[in-house]
C-alpha cells in the first residue's frame, strides 16, 4: 500500500504567505519511501511471455494466470506467480525439455543469486522442477525443467512459486 498523497498548501493558498510548501519535493520524498518499502505490482498478461523450449510449446491463456506479480525492494526483486493447471487454457504440446516465463521490465539480474520455492504439476501429477534465471534489456525470464533432463509431458502444466532475485544496479 503506497502512501496517501494529500496535497499541502500554504496558509492562504496564494503561494506568497505563511509556510510555502514545495509539493514536488514532497512527492519525491513519498516516491523514495514507496521505493524503500516496496510495493507489489501485477505483471501484465502477454501470451508471448510463456513458451516452450526444444521440441514443444507452452500455451497459456489469461484465465490460467491466477497471480503474477512482483515487488522490488532495493536491489532484490520478488516474483510471485500461480499459473493454474486446472483452470483456463494452459497446455504443453509436444515434448519440450523446458518452459520459459518472462517478466517484462528493464531489470538486470545476477542469475547466480536466486532462491526459489516452487510447486509444479505436469500431466496430472506433481513433478520436481529446477529454475534458471536470466535477463535481457527488457525482461527477466525463468526457465523451468525437470532435474533428470526428461522432457515435460504434453497436457496441462502449472506452476506456483516465489522467486527471489538479486537486481544489479545500473
Amino acid at each position: 500500500m503506497s502512501i496517501n498523497r494529500t496535497p499541502m498548501v500554504d496558509d492562504d493558498g496564494s503561494g506568497t504567505t505563511g509556510t510555502i510548501i514545495n509539493n514536488a519535493w514532497k512527492s519525491e520524498l513519498y516516491d523514495q519511501i514507496d521505493g524503500a518499502i516496496g510495493l507489489w505490482t501485477d505483471v501484465g498478461f502477454f501470451a508471448s511471455n510463456f513458451n516452450g523450449q526444444n521440441g514443444g510449446t507452452w500455451t497459456v491463456g489469461a484465465a490460467a494466470v491466477i497471480s503474477n506479480r512482483q515487488c522490488t525492494i532495493g536491489n532484490v526483486t520478488f516474483w510471485q506467480f500461480y499459473i493454474s493447471w486446472f483452470s483456463g487454457a494452459n497446455v504443453i504440446a509436444g515434448a519440450p525439455t523446458a518452459v520459459r516465463m518472462a517478466l517484462t521490465g528493464p531489470k538486470t539480474i545476477n542469475p547466480y543469486a536466486m532462491f526459489t520455492n516452487l510447486y509444479a504439476q505436469n500431466g496430472g501429477q506433481r513433478i520436481a522442477v529446477d529454475a534458471v534465471a536470466a535477463s535481457g534489456p527488457t525482461f527477466i525470464w525463468l526457465e523451468f525443467s525437470r532435474p533428470d533432463g526428461a522432457p515435460l509431458a504434453a497436457g496441462p502444466f502449472g506452476l506456483r512459486g516465489i522467486v527471489t532475485l538479486e537486481t544489479i544496479p545500473g
